[in-house]
C-alpha cells in the first residue's frame, strides 16, 4: 500500500478524506493537535515550527500529500521546502476560511477574503 500524509485531517473534510482513502492507502495524520480518525498514523507537529517540521519528515516520504489547512505564503514555503524530494504529489484543498465572514453561500473564489482562521 502506497502512504499518504494529510496536513490537518482531523476535523471537517480532512477527516472524511482520511476516512476515504483508508481503503487504499496509508494514512498519516499531521496536526497540532495529534488527533486523527481511528486506523490513521499521527503526527503531531504544527507545521510553523520549521525545525520539528523538518526534524520529523527527515526520514519519511509519502506517495502523495493533501494539504487541508495551508493559509499563507510563509506556510506554502516551509512546506516545500520540506516536503521537496519526499512526495511525488501535492494536493492543496483550499477551505472557506479564507474568505471574510458572510451568511452567502456558496461563496465563489471571487469572493473577498480575509484572516479568519485565527
Amino acid at each position: 500500500m502506497k502512504d499518504v500524509l494529510i496536513v490537518g485531517g482531523n476535523r471537517f473534510v480532512g477527516k472524511l478524506v482520511a476516512e476515504k482513502l483508508q481503503s487504499e492507502y496509508n494514512v498519516t495524520v499531521m496536526n497540532r493537535s495529534g488527533t486523527a480518525p481511528t486506523r490513521c498514523d499521527i503526527i503531531q507537529c504544527d507545521r510553523n515550527d520549521e525545525e520539528k517540521f523538518a526534524d520529523v519528515m527527515e526520514h519519511k516520504s509519502f506517495h502523495c500529500v493533501v494539504d487541508m489547512c495551508l493559509y499563507n505564503k510563509e506556510q506554502a514555503e516551509i512546506t516545500s521546502k520540506i516536503l521537496d524530494g519526499k512526495t511525488s504529489k501535492y494536493i492543496y484543498i483550499s477551505s472557506v476560511a479564507v474568505y471574510n465572514k458572510s451568511g452567502i453561500f456558496p461563496i465563489t473564489e471571487d469572493f473577498p477574503t480575509g484572516n479568519n482562521y485565527e
